[in-house]
């Protein structure tokens, strides 16, 4: 059955299923009926509550009566033939859930129009509504049970359900667009509580829009719920208010009303409601979000959640001294061979702070009760084969694209091992950009593979003064008096900044005494910050704040220090990272003279020779002017853009015609031309 209103009534119903317009008004549809006077009766109208008083008083309660069934009977005369006969019969105000209908003849009781609202799941410390967003065979499902009850003003007990017709809408009303969204509950199953609905999406965007209007504030999202009636009016109701004033007829009135119910539900605390929206398809996990980060829940043992490292860093070696694992290898013909390994870090003190969110994703049950939800967090480690690793490399005009890795090792507990082959331009490019944060050449990124098409990024970050490693380390002595003292020492090859130390006088199992660093006269303080040579170590003395108790256990001390900060030492970084007896780069050089062009001037002068550092030299005379030399300069000075690289040092001697050197001038020269001079 379905009806379609004229433009007048913007709207349309169709059966138990759909409201198909945006704008859900209330329906006004009369029909014409003939007057069912009945000439031998007179009309009473006194209200069935005030005969017999089954119903509060209307005056008091604010509930509008029902007629008698007397008062019916006596009416409807000639009802059965206008169709009005046996329709509940509305009181005189108006139509809605807040008043009480009276049965038609042949019937007891009275009725009333149920409202609906959110079923709900008991637990034992908190409800759940019986909302889900579930993956079905045709996509997904937002399903949805309501419970049905009374207006709050109405008799608790002895009130029948009037007929009606029930649809139901998703709307959202706080979205800027021409049309709202709006969705039509396909499937609706009355129970005897209430009404169970669902929702199909059969596509991804469609359930993606859901889902942001029912977690998104501010979206003035409701279900509507319409329900269709038809009543009986008497003539005094304010529904034949046209009617003329001696009309004594009964009117038949269809008329939709909505019961909007909020449906806003934030998934921080709903989560149980997109528990399938967030499970990880074929895998058993489900995404859970605490803060900023990500972690991952075993379905079927929700104390566990897997998390991701916070990044990659560039590792040192462990054992001191704690050099980079970096190596730099000349191949010859221009290539350099450069090996290098990261390592995964993560901030336990995020680890710690986000398990106390993640006890709420945690369900209530008997083996499980409230307080005792011990959240355990482990290392994600899924196979080699789901990651892939993408790095950013020099390029022609700048870096590159981001480009796979596909020979790299990749562990998300071991890390990155990888070797690149780069010309000595590119690996300048990359040797500089490890003192440079800004720069986008050697960062990456680790994709990881979820399953069900999930995908996360761990980024690879490539700094010298940001590495995974020890920086330091320190002794601790208590002696007998109870005073202590520390040594502190570098173990990299780099200065280190401290901004801060703090010490603690610690006994098992949890006695801790605050201690303070001081100047002795053994001993004097230096001031803060505090930088730390390569391999140098610094002692100072620390007091207790009161004496150290005695006990069966000694005290030990702990060291705190805040801020360790490396400064970067490009020279001592290439020396721990580039294996001795590296080739050096040759570069050619042509020396010329003109001495010789003019035999006044050159007269006494036989010959020139130059020398260069590293042994070579060049014979210019007469009968050769011009000549040209490999001169090896070292890699290390054209990495780090030093002068020797781009200057060239040289010493030239005057040989005369007897022999003897008469002259003797040094000089240096840039670029690839070397002019030399006589004298």
């Amino acid at each position: 059955m379905e009806y379609n209103s004229s433009k007048s009534n913007f709207g349309s119903l169709s059966f138990g299923l759909k409201f198909r317009h945006a704008k859900c008004r209330t329906l006004k549809i009369y029909e014409a009926c003939e007057s069912l006077q009945d000439p031998d009766t007179e009309p009473e109208s006194e209200p069935f509550a005030h005969s017999r008083g089954s119903c509060p008083n209307p005056e008091e309660s604010g509930i509008a009566a029902p007629f008698s069934r007397t008062t019916i009977r006596k009416r409807a005369g000639k009802n059965e033939a206008s169709g009005i006969s046996g329709l509940p019969v509305c009181p005189a105000g108006e139509i809605g859930d807040k008043v009480l209908y009276a049965a038609g003849p042949g019937s007891s009781g009275n009725l009333y129009l149920p409202r609906y609202r959110l079923a709900e799941l008991q637990l034992p410390n908190h409800n759940q509504y019986l909302v889900s967003l579930k993956k079905s065979r045709q996509g997904w499902d937002l399903k949805v049970r309501l419970e049905k009850y009374p207006y709050p003003g109405l008799p608790a007990h002895g009130l029948k359900e009037l007929p009606h017709e029930i649809s139901l809408t998703l709307r959202s009303s706080g979205i800027p667009e021409d049309r709202p969204p709006e969705f039509s509950f396909q499937e609706l199953f009355r129970t005897a509580a209430g009404l169970n609905a669902v929702l199909n999406i059969p596509t991804l965007p469609e359930r993606d829009m859901v889902y942001s209007i029912l977690t998104k504030p501010g979206c003035g999202t409701e279900l509507i719920v319409c329900r269709r009636i038809e009543v009986a009016v008497p003539p005094e109701s304010k529904e034949n208010a046209n009617l003329p004033p001696d009309s004594s007829c009964f009117r038949k009135v269809r008329r939709v009303l909505e019961n909007p119910i909020p449906f806003n539900f934030p998934p921080e605390l709903h989560e149980y409601i997109f528990r399938d929206r967030n499970e990880i398809p074929g895998v058993g996990l489900i995404c859970r979000q605490a803060g900023a980060n990500n972690y991952y829940q075993v379905q079927d043992n929700p104390h566990i959640f897997y998390y991701l490292p916070d990044s990659f860093r560039l590792a040192r070696r462990p054992a001191p001294p704690c050099t980079p694992l970096l190596s730099v290898r000349f191949t010859g013909r221009g290539k350099v061979n450069l090996e290098y390994t990261a390592r995964p870090t993560t901030d336990q003190r995020r680890l710690e702070k986000d398990a106390k969110l993640l006890e709420t994703f945690i369900p209530d049950s008997p083996d499980n009760p409230a307080g005792e939800q011990k959240v355990r967090l482990r290392p994600l480690l899924p196979e080699p084969g789901k990651l892939k690793y993408y790095l950013g490399l020099p390029g022609e005009g700048g870096p590159g694209p981001l480009r796979e890795r596909k020979g790299a090792h990749l562990c998300l507990q071991e890390g990155i091992r990888d070797r690149l082959i780069l010309t000595v331009p590119e690996f300048r490019e990359v040797f500089e950009a490890l003192f440079r944060p800004e720069s986008a050449i050697f960062r990456g990124r680790v994709e990881v593979e979820l399953g069900g098409g999930l995908k996360e990024s761990v980024p690879f970050i490539a700094r010298l003064d940001r590495m995974e490693g020890r920086l330091f380390d320190y002794e601790e002595n208590v002696d007998a008096s109870g005073c202590g003292e520390v040594i502190l020492r570098n173990l990299i090859e780099s200065p280190l900044k401290i901004r801060g130390l703090a010490a603690k006088f610690i006994r098992e199992p949890d006695e801790v005494i605050d201690a303070k660093i001081q100047g002795s006269p053994r001993f004097r303080l230096p001031e803060l910050p505090l930088s730390l040579k390569p391999a140098e170590e610094r002692r100072f003395p620390v007091l207790p704040e009161r004496p150290l108790p005695e006990g069966p256990l000694p005290f030990r001390l702990k060291l705190e220090v805040e801020g360790p900060e490396v400064l970067p030492d490009p020279e001592a970084i290439w020396d721990s990272i580039a294996e001795s007896g590296i080739s050096p780069e040759s570069r050619v050089l042509t020396v010329k003279t003109f001495v010789f062009r003019d035999e006044e001037a050159a007269a006494d002068i036989e010959e020139l020779i130059v020398e260069f550092p590293g042994g070579k030299t060049v014979e210019l005379s007469r009968k050769r002017s011009t000549a040209k030399v490999n001169l090896d300069l070292p890699l290390k000075d054209r990495v780090l853009h030093r002068e020797a690289f781009e200057l060239c040092h040289y010493t030239v001697k005057t040989v005369d015609r007897k022999g003897r050197v008469s002259a003797v001038r040094e000089g240096t020269a840039s670029g690839d031309l070397l002019i030399v001079e006589g004298r």
